[in-house]
């Protein structure tokens, strides 16, 4: 079933709809890593990596950033950038220990995405909090 844009924007005014990543879900739906990924993978091409703030987002320890971070293999040619959110950058990846599947899409594990914003040049408090809760794993599973 595809709604109008007319009736997806009366469910969202009535509030039976909430923006998720790129999509919208039912407001009473509870939102997971793989929902998340879901929500932009008609965004990220499947051969990149979610990385920096979109991967914390993920993994429900972030607020989803405007700018998407995403990686791409030393070896794997790079797609076109089609959406001006993405930020892509080349790294060398151990693809087995520094990734992990989630939703059909390669995401930054836990450990990688906190040593990852903790070590960027403009690290703040948001970066140390969302690292912590990686660390911890304290992630809310239903975090918009």
């Amino acid at each position: 079933m595809s709604l109008s844009t007319a009736e997806l924007s009366a469910m969202r005014l009535d509030g039976e709809v909430v923006p998720l990543g790129d999509t919208f879900v039912h407001a009473l739906s509870v939102t997971t890593p793989e929902s998340r990924v879901r929500s932009l993978m008609l965004t990220i091409p499947h051969t990149h990596v979610l990385a920096g703030h979109a991967a914390a987002w993920v993994h429900g320890c972030a607020a989803l950033p405007r700018m998407l971070d995403v990686l791409v293999r030393a070896h794997v040619r790079p797609v076109r950038r089609t959406d001006p959110r993405l930020r892509i950058r080349r790294e060398d990846l151990h693809i087995d220990d520094d990734t992990m599947w989630i939703g059909g899409m390669r995401v930054l594990t836990r450990e990688k995405t906190a040593a990852a914003l903790l070590a960027g040049s403009a690290c703040d408090a948001d970066d140390e909090w969302a690292a912590r809760l990686l660390m911890a794993e304290r992630c809310s599973a239903d975090r918009p």
